[in-house]
């Protein structure tokens, strides 16, 4: 599958399994279905990881997030793509073109942040996984 690596691009674990991988503060499992069959890098935008460092404050909420978001789009929960854009993905998931999901910071959010929302995009191929802000696209 690939290898793992944290926010500051330090190697975690190389050659990913199917197996789980524990890490001092989170777990991290083989998806449910085959939509990281082929994923070799997870990327993070600089603007991404400073919107959400400054968003949840705490390391354990910033990675529920990040793990929420990637499981979600494992499991074809693509967040708030409308109903067209969903059967595009599910498309691209059998061509091996470009998919994407978009899932707000909060599912409730408070006045001023409506708009505080991040995009996962898996590269046509479907090797690199990029989650980036709406503004880095």
């Amino acid at each position: 599958m690939g290898d793992v690596v944290d926010m500051q691009g330090n190697t975690l674990r190389e050659g990913v399994t199917q197996e789980p991988m524990r890490d001092r503060d989170r777990v991290l499992m083989q998806p449910h279905s085959d939509v990281f069959a082929k994923l070799e890098q997870f990327a993070l935008t600089a603007n991404c990881e400073s919107h959400l460092i400054e968003y949840f404050r705490d390391k354990s909420c910033l990675n529920g997030y990040v793990t929420g978001c990637l499981r979600r789009f494992a499991e074809a929960d693509y967040g708030t793509l409308n109903e067209e854009d969903v059967q595009e993905n599910e498309e691209n998931l059998r061509s091996g073109l470009m998919m994407i999901g978009v899932y707000p910071f909060d599912e409730n959010p408070k006045v001023g942040n409506l708009d505080l929302r991040t995009y996962l995009i898996l590269d046509a191929g479907h090797e690199t996984l990029t989650m980036l802000m709406p503004e880095d696209y």
